[in-house]
């Protein structure tokens, strides 16, 4: 039993201690332990970025395509436009690289376990993006967010983004904290014989 809960921290840091200790009780159908993390507009760390002819555009539905060049998900993208959800992206000498998906609230739904995250007047939701191979750690990521931001602040007059993170991703965490984000709270998700409970662990922020 000990061997296998210090197995799954070294994968999965906290999350994974919970994930061994919890899933033997019977019913446990789903566990995420994740991390709200929140970035005030004025906190964004700002980067020159050296990627030549990139632009970042804000697409609509009628303009798709591009956003299934970078991954072919028509049936996702859409629910997500018929929502009113913002999807953003990045081109580099006009070819569609990367892409970023924000929201307005009052919740955001979490497409693979279930549960809500509460979303405040002030905030957009950062809930998905991707970068094809290829240009990853190039920058386009760090763009597709500076960008977004200038949108939502001027264009909605938001202040703040937020967004979640499993515990044990490590990097995204790293690379968000590097931006200007900070770590608000810890949350756990459980799905027990379908009853979904949701539960803050702690809260490491209160500003």
């Amino acid at each position: 039993m000990l061997s296998r809960i210090l197995e799954k921290y070294r994968e999965n840091g906290i999350q994974g201690i919970v994930l061994a200790l919890i899933s033997r009780f019977p019913g446990v159908r789903a566990v995420c332990v994740y991390y709200v993390y929140r970035l005030p507009f004025d906190k964004l760390v700002r980067k020159q970025l050296s990627v030549g002819n990139l632009k970042v555009v804000q697409v609509k539905s009628d303009s798709m395509g591009d956003l299934i060049r970078v991954q072919d998900k028509p049936d996702i993208f859409g629910e997500r436009f018929q929502m009113g959800h913002y999807g953003f992206v990045a081109y580099v000498n006009n070819d569609p690289v990367a892409y970023l998906w924000g929201q307005e609230g009052p919740v955001h739904v979490e497409r693979r376990f279930g549960f809500e995250v509460p979303i405040k007047d002030n905030q957009v939701f950062y809930y998905d993006s991707y970068t094809i191979p290829e240009w990853r750690k190039s920058g386009v990521g760090r763009a597709l967010i500076q960008e977004s931001i200038d949108f939502f602040k001027n264009g909605l007059g938001k202040s703040e983004l937020i967004a979640i993170i499993e515990t044990g991703n490590l990097v995204s965490q790293k690379t968000y904290e590097r931006m200007g984000f900070v770590r608000e709270a810890m949350h756990i998700h459980l799905d027990i014989i379908g009853k979904k409970i949701n539960k803050q662990l702690a809260r490491m922020v209160t500003q």
